[in-house]
């Protein structure tokens, strides 16, 4: 299944249903929190090019924090 930027495809049994999909900052920027945090990566990962690059190609409208708010998130 795929995602886009307005719909999420939901399986639900044999059967995918589109229903509409917002992005939310808040709540991603307390997702990468809990992946640093629970896959015990190291803060400065985040000024990684290769890191930024990535993320700003699977969700252009996150603002990627620095690792100073990241620890403190």
């Amino acid at each position: 299944m795929q995602k886009s930027a307005s719909n999420e495809l939901v399986g639900v049994g044999s059967s995918i249903l589109a229903r509409p999909w917002k992005f939310d900052q808040n709540a991603s920027r307390k997702d990468l929190a809990a992946m640093f945090i629970i896959g015990e990566l190291p803060f400065k990962f985040m000024e990684l090019e290769v890191f930024r690059k990535f993320m700003s190609r699977i969700q252009p409208k996150f603002f990627i924090p620095s690792r100073n708010t990241l620890r403190e998130d």
